[in-house]
């Protein structure tokens, strides 16, 4: 047979010492609002959930979460070389590199980086 929760107003069994619900001791008398620990059972804890640093981005190739490096096409070295041998090929070699920066995964170096607290990046951290 059923009763209801004077605190809470929830169905509960007559047998019952403390309330599943708002886990109330329900014996008239006792002053303690805290179930005795063999009445409830106790829920596993839960891992807690991941904080992610500012300026972290989901990679969405990979699904590594960091933040995104920094990659310029071309070579330092070839740039130097122009500009040894050649003076006009290699000043318009050191004005293209600058243009070509890109923020790209730091794992597997794709540009397909969007923000953790995106909705896309939410939903497949979730999974």
């Amino acid at each position: 047979m059923m009763r209801k929760c004077r605190f809470c107003h929830e169905d509960i069994q007559d047998a019952a010492t403390v309330c599943p619900h708002c886990r109330r001791d329900l014996i008239p008398g006792r002053s303690t609002t805290t179930p005795p620990a063999a009445a409830v059972a106790v829920a596993p804890a839960l891992p807690p959930a991941p904080t992610y640093a500012r300026g972290d981005q989901y990679c969405q190739s990979c699904g590594s979460v960091g933040r995104p490096k920094t990659r310029v096409k071309g070579s330092f070295w070839i740039e130097v070389l122009l500009w040894f041998c050649f003076f006009v090929p290699g000043l318009i070699y050191s004005i293209w590199r600058p243009t070509t920066k890109e923020q790209v995964c730091p794992v597997c170096g794709t540009p397909n980086m969007i923000p953790v607290d995106s909705p896309k990046a939410r939903a497949a951290l979730a999974k």
